[in-house]
């Protein structure tokens, strides 16, 4: 064999050497081609497979729920009916306006989930609106033969779940006022916006005229209503502290100023002002003092957010810029101890941007607290406490603190 040809040969065996790498991998992916074009068509029998077990699974997984709800309904048939997984899971959607939480039967209870997953840590509003949905349909369910039930719901809302107020209120109405299954509704709350809106609502609809048969709304929906108010009794030498209902309102007048939730705090702190007056006894003023910090607190924001806008939000120092005002308007007082009184009681039981919880307020205080209120806002605007005291039917001395009696100077 010549040199040329040996070296050719040579050439050609490095040549493959070095591409031995990529020649395997060219070779294995050739193998793998083939070998996915051979299973292409059985790819796809087994995905059109796999998707249509899919669907029959879920069908099924309706069918099992339908069914345990069917058992659960025959179960209870006799005894308390409960209320459908899909019932709960429509009504709770529709009041807490979003769709995550599910319910489904499992041997007579419910599972709760979240997105699928098991439902864990569920809010105030979010146990307040299942509740409330669970109890009225057991009502729906109640067997009416012998008479329709009476139904009594205790606080529905609180401040904690004001994000679901208006739908709570208005799946209420519509259970137990629009529907008619129910002989009689107690609803019984310390939550102002709530009772504001059923007494709009009631007034409405007893100023709606007639119905189709002739009969009068306000007939057919007879209401009243009640504030329970404290009252001290001394028995055998025990006071002791008693609630008792009085009918609202007291006048037309009161209704009225209830529709504004500043008008009804004035009117509350010019009642407690009138009652301490007239009996100073220790009783009233711890009633008074659990009550009127938050009361007084709300007066004061509210009065500053008429005056100034710019300083909602900041009570602490919406009430610092106040003496600069107290000053302006000629108090003769001083004007940064009659801020810092007022701050320092509407902060000590209310809800206070402090964390400290051993500030305590003597109740031998809160009667001249109250009148500081009034002088603070008489100070600052005349007309507009006079308009207030002018609602409330009260003589702006009658609130104001007694002016105190400069000692003549003696010669």
């Amino acid at each position: 064999m010549s040199a040329t040809a040996m070296l050719r040969l040579r050439t050609e065996h490095n040549d493959r050497v070095s591409q031995h790498d990529q020649l395997v991998q060219a070779a294995a992916q050739a193998i793998e081609l083939h070998y996915l074009k051979a299973s292409e068509s059985s790819v796809s029998d087994n995905s059109a497979k796999s998707t249509k077990a899919k669907t029959t699974g879920e069908a099924l997984d309706e069918t099992i729920a339908g069914i345990r709800s069917d058992i659960a309904s025959l179960e209870t048939v006799d005894g308390d009916p409960m209320p459908s997984a899909k019932i709960l899971t429509d009504e709770v959607t529709r009041l807490l306006g979003r769709n995550e939480l599910k319910f489904e039967l499992v041997d007579g209870r419910y599972r709760v989930t979240r997105d699928g997953q098991p439902a864990q840590g569920l809010s105030l509003g979010e146990r307040t609106a299942i509740t409330l949905i669970h109890f009225l349909e057991q009502v729906a369910k109640f067997d009416s033969s012998k008479g329709k039930p009476i139904v009594i719901i205790d606080d529905p809302v609180s401040s904690l779940d004001s994000d679901i107020f208006m739908g709570v209120s208005t799946y209420i109405w519509t259970e137990t006022i629009v529907k008619d299954h129910v002989a009689q509704l107690f609803l019984l709350s310390h939550n102002f916006e709530l009772f504001r809106q059923w007494d709009i609502q009631i007034e409405a609809l007893h100023n709606s005229g007639k119905m189709e048969d002739g009969r009068k709304f306000r007939d057919v929906y007879p209401t009243e209503f009640y504030e329970i108010r404290s009252r001290h009794l001394t028995q055998g030498g025990t006071t002791k502290r008693r609630p008792v209902l009085a009918k609202w309102p007291p006048s037309e007048r009161a209704r009225k100023m209830i529709r504004s939730t500043y008008h009804h705090a004035f009117m509350a702190l010019a009642d407690a002002r009138l009652q301490l007056a007239e009996d100073d006894s220790m009783e009233n003023r711890l009633d008074a003092q659990l009550l009127f910090p938050n009361v007084i607190r709300r007066v004061l924001e509210s009065f500053l957010a008429f005056k100034h806008p710019e300083w909602v939000g900041n009570l602490n120092s919406a009430m610092r810029k106040s003496a600069d005002l107290l000053r302006a308007a000629g108090y003769q007082g001083d004007a940064d101890a009659l801020r810092l009184r007022l701050t320092r009681y509407a902060h000590a039981y209310s809800h206070s941007e402090s964390p400290a919880t051993d500030i305590t307020v003597s109740p031998d205080e809160v009667a001249s607290a109250i009148a500081s209120v009034f002088e603070f806002m008489h100070c600052l605007d005349e007309a507009h406490f006079a308009g207030l005291c002018e609602v409330t039917g009260i003589l702006p001395t009658v609130l104001l603190p007694p002016v105190p009696q400069v000692a003549e100077e003696v010669s």
